[in-house]
């Protein structure tokens, strides 16, 4: 009997590709409670489907995070990232368009990465599976199934396209506000 696995080549590629999301999308993920603080705080917004969505936004892409940090060591490759600080009284809507555009790549990053895994599966034993989930705290690489990469990368792919959306509310809702203080500008004079 065997298991469909990724090649050697296959773990090269998927690394680099799940390097990138992290690089990509994550360059600001500890500063979503500064955005929320300036809305908040200095803005004066206090809207709570846009507090909701950006804490979601926070909360859901540090998952993210963590997965794409224990899967490329789970390859056997060595996670990279940086993490970007934002200034304090930097426009929250500029932010988010800016996390659109990166939102939107993960998502490309993901589907090529599907691609990937697909194409560089090889069969291998069971026995030899097995014995390497023995030998994986030898710090070696742990196998992992195809099913297994491509049932997390599609979760990673839906998940992104629900971030999308999110980050696309939120841009609406501040546009919202944005239009009302201009209302309210104009009225005052």
């Amino acid at each position: 009997m065997e298991v469909e696995t990724l090649t050697d080549d296959g773990k090269t590629i998927l690394i680099g590709l799940l390097d990138k999301a992290l690089i990509i999308e994550y360059d600001f993920i500890l500063n979503y409670p500064r955005m929320i603080d300036k809305l908040v705080n200095y803005d004066k917004i206090n809207d709570k489907m846009l507090i909701n969505n950006l804490e979601r936004l926070g909360s859901e892409s540090m998952k993210h995070f963590n997965y794409g940090i224990a899967l490329i060591e789970k390859l056997g490759g060595e996670p990279k990232w940086q993490i970007e600080t934002i200034e304090r009284l930097e426009e929250v809507e500029d932010l988010l368009i800016k996390q659109l555009e990166k939102e939107k790549e993960a998502i490309s990053i993901y589907r090529t990465a599907i691609l990937a895994v697909r194409k560089n599966k090889q069969n291998t034993k069971v026995k030899e599976f097995f014995n390497m989930l023995i030998h994986a705290n030898d710090n070696l690489p742990i196998q992992i199934t195809i099913s297994e990469l491509i049932e997390r990368l599609n979760i990673e792919l839906a998940e992104e396209n629900n971030h999308v959306k999110l980050v696309e509310d939120s841009i609406e809702i501040l546009q919202i506000y944005s239009k009302k203080e201009a209302i309210h500008a104009k009225q005052a004079f």
